[in-house]
């Protein structure tokens, strides 16, 4: 039994560095973290209360308070990582009402058994409930294992409870606890389950932050598109698959310097997130829109035509001219242009796509600004397209009837 006593303080000591390792990643703001490490400090000072250090029952009920309180952050952490609300009232009363049913089990009947059985099944709730919340969260890898080894926590413990009788022995004396083969096997599937899933929540996070620091250098703050460097990495084919393909919209405010000039940076940048939402909410699925500096924004249509570009391309170019900007202290209208180009052939490339519909969009700051200008010369008033589009749509009823 020395190897397991020795083992018996080697776990607390595991759990606790464990603890200080991500109450020091909280510090750099990752919120999970306090409450990884609020659960593994539980468990260790838990952990600790299975040595021979005062009373059996003040130890017993001191170590149940400790473990229900370290799932209980286990599963908080669980919440705060997947960003998931789970009610945490329910959860304290689960943990009020366990206490009190605790205590009476420890001081009142000294039922080891029924003690280890309550505290196992309320452990198991307190990270279980949380599990069952966030699984749907989990896309990436390193979340799909943390939820594995939470998962695998939450069947271990309940493995106990169905082998209560065979681990706890004929004995019901708390004092006997040190002693019996419950208090091996916890000891010893703590020990590797714990490691298990400190890691996963590590790898977690660590590969969270490193999501957060990509999409912080391919998202333009201040319009939630993608910049550049982003709209490069979202149209990089994936290993083996065919390059993207589809029609280039390049456009940008008119007179935006005037807008800078006469009403203010701070009304400027609000006409540049406006505008961005306009295209973030007109575009289709599978379209990739990003800023490229300034008041200039790209739109990728995958598997479009010219015509169907330009119609959306008209769409946005009317709605954002007929806004009012008054409640920005801007009193006059605010119109874009529009530059449409396809991707020619195979070999040819995003950034040629993107200069030759930046030449439309010269042309169209040209013939007068606040148009739509198509690859081949082609550019009309969004009335003019309107009246087109109607026309075709007479033409076609009529053939139809």
């Amino acid at each position: 039994m020395e190897a397991f006593d020795s083992f018996a303080l080697t776990l607390p000591i595991m759990a606790l560095t464990v603890s200080a390792v991500f109450l020091a990643l909280w510090r750099f703001g990752l919120k999970a973290a306090l409450f990884w490490g609020l659960g593994f400090g539980c468990s260790g000072l838990g952990f600790l209360m299975s040595l021979p250090l005062g009373p059996a029952e003040a130890i017993a009920m001191s170590g149940d308070a400790l473990f229900v309180f370290g799932f209980f952050f286990y599963g908080q952490a669980l919440l705060t990582h997947f960003g998931v609300d789970y009610p945490l009232r329910h959860r304290l009363l689960l943990i009020g009402g366990y206490l009190g049913v605790d205590a009476y089990l420890v001081f009142g009947l000294g039922d080891l058994r029924s003690e280890l059985l309550l505290n196992d099944l309320v452990a198991a709730l307190l990270i279980g409930l949380p599990l069952s919340g966030v699984v749907q969260k989990a896309h990436a890898t390193a979340d799909r294992l943390l939820v594995a080894a939470a998962s695998m926590v939450v069947i271990e413990t309940l493995t106990r409870v169905a082998a209560i009788n065979y681990l706890v022995g004929g004995t019901d004396d708390l004092a006997a606890f040190a002693e019996s083969v419950y208090a091996v096997a916890i000891q010893l599937t703590a020990g590797c389950f714990g490691v298990l899933l400190a890691a996963a929540a590590f790898g977690s996070m660590v590969m969270r932050v490193m999501l957060n620091y990509r999409r912080a250098a391919e998202i333009d703050p201040l319009t939630g598109l993608y910049n550049r460097r982003g709209l490069d990495q979202a149209l990089k084919p994936a290993q083996g698959g065919a390059a993207w393909s589809g029609v280039i919209v390049v456009t940008d405010i008119d007179h935006f310097k005037q807008v800078n000039d006469r009403y203010g940076h701070a009304a400027g940048d609000m006409v540049i997130a406006a505008f961005a939402l306009e295209i973030r909410t007109s575009i289709p699925a599978g379209a990739v829109a990003a800023r490229l500096g300034g008041e200039e924004f790209v739109i990728c249509l995958p598997a479009a035509n010219l015509a169907e570009a330009g119609v959306l391309a008209h769409g946005i170019r009317l709605r954002f001219a007929g806004r009012d900007w008054r409640q920005f202290g801007i009193d006059r209208q605010i119109t874009a242009s529009f530059g449409v180009a396809k991707m020619q052939a195979e070999n040819d490339n995003l950034q040629a796509a993107i200069d030759r519909a930046d030449q439309c969009l010269y042309e169209a700051k040209g013939a007068g600004r606040n148009m739509v200008v198509v690859e081949g010369g082609v550019f009309e008033t969004g009335e003019a397209l309107v009246a087109d589009l109607q026309a075709a749509l007479t033409a076609l009823k009529s053939a139809q009837g």
